[in-house]
């Protein structure tokens, strides 16, 4: 996987047709591209819209790169399919960044 491939990917304009758990799509590319990464995280970028939101899945693969899908996350009508949509996948080179964030500490007694 690398910054071409990806490119290649967002030029082929693969339509999503399910949710991220069951593989984004009938693409057996997709299938095949899933099948040689690790889930890095999801609901990254989450992007809302008025009948549904969207949001970035990480994959990691094993030379270190990892790879973000934007995909259909939730639906927010029970009236609407994924299919009613007609979301096209966005892919992208992504970076791990570290984040601090503070908490109230806790009292000991």
């Amino acid at each position: 996987m690398n910054a071409q491939t990806i490119e290649e990917l967002n030029k082929k304009g693969i339509l999503q047709t399910r949710f991220a758990d069951e593989g984004f799509a009938d693409s057996e590319e997709i299938k095949k591209l899933l099948s040689e990464v690790r889930n890095k995280g999801d609901g990254i970028g989450i992007d809302g819209h008025r009948h549904y939101e969207t949001s970035i899945y990480v994959y990691e693969f094993d030379n270190d790169f990892l790879l973000g899908i934007r995909a259909i996350s939730q639906l927010y009508s029970e009236m609407s399919s994924i299919d009613d949509i007609y979301h096209i996948l966005e892919f992208y080179e992504m970076e791990e960044k570290e984040v601090v964030t503070y908490t109230i500490k806790k009292e000991t007694k």
